[in-house]
């Protein structure tokens, strides 16, 4: 039997952050040629729809006497959330509600966390309106010296890449056009960050999921000073919950400040 372990995260309860207390987020623009209409429909479920499967993610140095340690640390991932005292409404920005500042609370990003030292690999369930940065995700497993395998990771159906190494917007949008006109991702919003020179753009799988080191090489070829300085995987909304999903299927699935949490 493979030394397969399982943690169910507690709080259970906590799985569902309604996308309806979070407004979108003015500064992400809506990409070029993208009806609102169609964003918004959610993905059906079927065999082939890989946001029906957890997030999977390949490693390197996971082994049957560190894979409890490896479960507990990425359960153990948190994001800072602010409640309203008054109405109980979750924002993931600060700010006022009722009148009032909102309290800062903790809360964890994934359900259903499992490990499988055989297949070098760990699954999890991200939590409906979290996100999860892969930046997190290898600094959670960096000191029981667990490393994600870029070479073999599969990016998701909706996900959003930050981009580094662009001078100006117009070189942002450049590479947007370009990533576009390569035909494996779709750009459907953006967000350029002038102060830290990076693009935030959220992007959706044509066909079948690519693989980071396609999307990386893909990156480089349209701005050869351009990388990738983080991935984020978010949570189903309610409506791809509710058919199934166990990560985003659809852009009604980024509420509010999921990628700066």
């Amino acid at each position: 039997m493979k030394p397969i372990q399982r943690i169910r995260v507690a709080g259970a309860l906590l799985c569902i952050v309604p996308a309806l207390f979070l407004a979108a987020r003015p500064g992400f623009a809506q990409a070029a040629g993208t009806k609102q209409d169609e964003k918004a429909k959610p993905v059906e479920a079927t065999a082939k729809n890989p946001a029906e499967k957890p997030v999977e993610i390949p490693l390197t140095g996971i082994t049957s006497a560190n894979s409890a340690r490896v479960i507990q640390a990425v359960a153990a991932i948190e994001h800072s959330v602010y409640r309203c005292t008054s109405c109980s409404k979750v924002k993931s920005e600060k700010g006022q509600c009722c009148g009032k500042d909102t309290l800062a609370e903790k809360q964890e990003v994934a359900d259903d966390v499992q490990a499988n030292a055989d297949a070098r690999s760990l699954s999890l369930t991200i939590r409906a309106g979290r996100s999860l940065r892969l930046s997190d995700l290898e600094s959670a497993l960096k000191p029981l010296e667990v490393r994600v395998d870029r070479d073999k990771l599969m990016l998701p159906a909706h996900f959003e890449l930050t981009l580094a190494g662009l001078p100006s917007s117009a070189s942002a949008t450049e590479l947007e056009k370009a990533i576009k006109e390569g035909g494996t991702i779709e750009p459907l919003a953006s967000e350029f960050d002038e102060g830290a020179k990076h693009l935030a753009v959220r992007l959706h799988a044509k066909s079948a999921p690519a693989t980071y080191q396609k999307v990386a090489e893909l990156v480089t070829k349209a701005k050869a000073s351009a990388r990738i300085e983080d991935v984020t995987w978010v949570g189903p909304c309610p409506d791809c919950r509710a058919k199934g999903m166990k990560q985003a299927g659809c852009p009604k699935c980024w509420p509010e400040g999921t990628t700066r949490n």
